[in-house]
């Protein structure tokens, strides 16, 4: 049986924080739901393809939901984050829900704030090489 992917992640590939992100992620997908590709990388090029209207330097993880299905939707910056909580169930459901019950602008505010100062953040320009674990998942894509 083939596994049902709930959504692709689009994450910056040269960012520290972004990949503990991506890491934090797959520890909480217990139900491997998600997959992952790196905003500089083919897989996030046929996105901006087919989304005209994002921008490739976007300064933002994007979250496909129903990725590759006619419902697929993009969310972005603090949405794309509760809703990958809210995706990925269990106790981060929760969380994810209780983020979401904070006004849009102050939580997308609070967002900008870290997007723009994460290389700053200790270990935030660092970006680890990818591991044999991690070149082989099948939730990688280029």
């Amino acid at each position: 049986m083939a596994t049902r992917y709930r959504g692709l992640v689009l994450y910056d590939g040269g960012c520290g924080l972004c990949n503990r992100s991506v890491r934090f992620l797959l520890r909480i997908d217990h139900d491997r739901l998600l997959r992952f590709a790196p905003l500089q990388g083919e897989t996030a090029q046929a996105v901006f393809d087919r989304y005209t209207d994002l921008d490739p330097s976007l300064n933002s993880v994007i979250y496909l939901r129903d990725f590759d299905e006619t419902k697929e939707t993009a969310y972005l910056h603090s949405d794309a984050v509760w809703r990958m909580l809210v995706d990925v169930g269990g106790r981060w459901r929760l969380v994810g829900r209780m983020l979401r019950l904070i006004p849009a602008p102050l939580r997308n505010w609070g967002y900008r704030v870290i997007a723009r100062h994460r290389h700053r953040i200790p270990g935030g320009d660092a970006c680890e090489l990818p591991t044999a674990d991690i070149t082989s998942d099948p939730r990688f894509l280029p």
